[in-house]
């Protein structure tokens, strides 16, 4: 069989969207190294790095003169309550900017289209994202069909992982692969390596292909066929036998490691949100040997910092590790997801005796979702399966296990506003609750270090989104494809952002992005971190920036980085972030360079003692 030739690549918009863009890429890291076991060539090219990112919007024209005026402006645009003229200039500089990347794009594009053509490649794979990049992804696609149209082009990502059939709709995406993509993605390149030796053409081999998927051969695959879009059943690997990750470990990376612990959640019936189980099979546990194995061996390439996949990892799970990590003398620094503890009152003890192991091995981050702090919305609309205690006592062991081995963890909670509501139930309500169980935890010295407040959503696969009814979401009909690429401007007021047709208990999407708006300005006036998750608190501690204000300004200078399109913040934070990584990982014994010394320290001593 002729060797299979893959050309995958990281799909990207032009510019940072997030602080966190540029961590290392477990997905195609277990990609990469499932392909290279099975024998194909894997082109890797991954744009999300700080490296290719600020060379990118540097060369575009004008833009140094865009990012000066921007930067000028911002400090007015970032006070509170700035002027309205200053945020026209503002909303008019970053239109400007929109306009500007969308161009570099296009040539970007169409230069990465004419590689693949040279190339002669089998496969396009393109690891998809929301919105915008999703858009770029559509129009590689269509760019590849024009100028390379033997080569398969294949969607897979987030984005295939949660709208599945709807990501081949209206574009140019031959083939797409969901959930667990490597055998999938294996195996369609080697069917097409081997007709295409044979001199088949492409409509030949993706109707072989289908006529394989009509049977099911080919797992976790989205096909076309007769004008139709289907899916073959969805089939899941241990997570024990995933290989070890192939990480490319360049200086334009930020070397934070993401560690599969478990997919999905333990707490299996899922939340009326969430779609893990379409997305991810469910939850799917990894024994805590494997875990430690794939963290050990990427501390031998210089990361000493992690998170963890799970979207929750039980305290149980996470002080197992944790006991682990110390009895092989690990050295690392890592965060996590969790949710609240069942009998969190009741096993308050064992819980802080738990995060206080944790911490000690490493723990300084948990992000945790309370969605409500209201218990009627907590058991009829969100499901989560706990009481309003289990959150507040969880997030108070683990701060008080913090305070007990004095190292700081921070916390970070999640709040869903405005949320379904149940009858009898206003919003108002439910934001005194929220704001009522923040002054709780901050009387009890267990002040919380971030919120983050999104407005509900319903998402394919989840009961919000499959008895939208009875919730009281009122959807388009072109909700998901307009989802699918909606973007959302991080740099505009969410009151101007375009409308996407959703309606939640009579409140338009606008309505509901400015409850939410007023939600998260309460807090900040309040002095709370506003929208940093765990990996960006991770970050920020690497950095050195320490307490609460030091938050504060990580998340200011980030967002003005960004938004300005002067990116001389975050590459001094990633060479920060790289060094600290660096440092832990070479606190290890096991790291090569104290083996080497080891070796050479033993060679030493049989010299002198003869």
């Amino acid at each position: 069989m002729k060797q299979a030739k893959i050309y995958l690549w990281n799909s990207m918009m032009g510019q940072v969207y997030s602080a966190s863009d540029s961590f290392l890429d477990n997905g195609l890291a277990y990609l990469q190294a499932a392909c290279e076991a099975k024998g194909v060539d894997v082109e890797l090219d991954d744009p999300a790095n700080m490296d290719f990112m600020t060379g990118f919007v540097q060369s575009i024209p004008g833009v140094r003169s865009l990012s000066a005026k921007l930067s000028l402006l911002a400090p007015r645009v970032f006070r509170s309550n700035p002027d309205a003229g200053d945020m026209r200039s503002w909303y008019a500089l970053q239109e400007e900017a929109s306009q500007i990347i969308a161009g570099k794009m296009e040539e970007y594009l169409l230069d990465l289209a004419l590689k693949i053509q040279k190339g002669r490649y089998h496969i396009l794979g393109i690891k998809t994202w929301l919105g915008k990049r999703h858009i770029y992804s559509e129009r590689l696609a269509a760019l590849v069909q024009e100028h390379a149209p033997e080569t398969i082009i294949i969607s897979g990502g987030p984005q295939m992982n949660q709208f599945q059939e709807d990501c081949l709709t209206d574009n140019q995406f031959d083939l797409g692969v969901y959930s667990e993509g490597e055998k999938a993605l294996v195996r369609v390149a080697e069917i097409a390596a081997d007709k295409r030796a044979q001199g088949w053409k492409k409509g030949q081999i993706l109707s072989f292909i289908a006529s394989m998927a009509d049977r099911d051969l080919i797992p976790n695959l989205v096909y076309r066929k007769d004008g139709a879009i289907l899916k073959t059943s969805a089939k899941f690997a241990s997570l024990d036998d995933l290989p070890l990750p192939l990480y490319s470990c360049g200086e334009g990376k930020v070397n934070v490691g993401v560690v599969v612990d478990d997919l999905g959640c333990y707490y299996k019936k899922g939340c009326a949100f969430c779609a893990h189980k379409t997305s991810l099979g469910g939850y799917r546990p990894r024994k805590i040997i494997r875990t430690m194995a794939e963290i050990e061996h990427l501390i031998t390439q210089d990361i000493g910092l992690f998170r963890f996949s799970s979207s929750a990892t039980p305290a149980n799970k996470g002080y197992k590790i944790a006991l682990k990590a110390l009895s092989r003398g690990v050295n690392m620094e890592f965060s996590m997801f969790t949710r609240g503890e069942h009998s969190a009152i009741k096993r308050y003890p064992e819980l802080v005796h738990k995060y206080q192991v944790m911490a000690k091995a490493g723990l300084r981050a948990v992000f945790l979702g309370v969605e409500a702090a209201n218990q009627r919305v907590l058991d009829e609309i969100v499901e989560k399966g706990n009481t309003v205690d289990d959150l507040f006592y969880t997030v108070a062991a683990i701060k008080e296990a913090s305070r007990l081995e004095k190292t700081h963890v921070d916390v970070g909670l999640s709040f869903i506003h405005p949320v379904p509501l149940p009858k009898g139930l206003g919003a108002e309500e439910i934001m005194h609750d929220n704001l009522e169980f923040l002054q709780k935890l901050e009387e009890r010295n267990c002040r919380v270090d971030s919120v983050l407040v999104t407005p509900a959503g319903p998402l394919p696969g989840a009961r919000w989104f499959e008895e939208q009814v009875r919730y009281g979401f009122d959807l388009p009909e072109d909700f998901l494809p307009t989802y699918m690429r909606y973007n959302f401007e991080l740099g505009k007021d969410p009151k101007t952002w375009p409308d996407i047709g959703i309606n939640l208990n009579g409140r338009s999407f606008k309505e509901m992005l400015e409850e939410a708006g007023r939600f998260s300005q309460i807090l900040a006036d309040k002095g709370y971190a506003v929208n940093l998750t765990d990996e960006h608190c991770l970050c920020a501690r690497a950095c050195g920036f320490e307490g609460h204000e030091g938050l504060l300004e990580f998340k200011q200078k980030s967002d003005q980085a960004i938004l300005c399109l002067d990116y001389a913040f975050l590459n001094k934070m990633a060479g920060i972030i790289n060094k600290h990584s660096r440092l832990i990982a070479r606190k290890n014994a096991f790291h090569p360079l104290n083996m080497r010394s080891a070796g050479l320290e033993a060679q030493k001593r049989k010299a002198v003692h003869g």
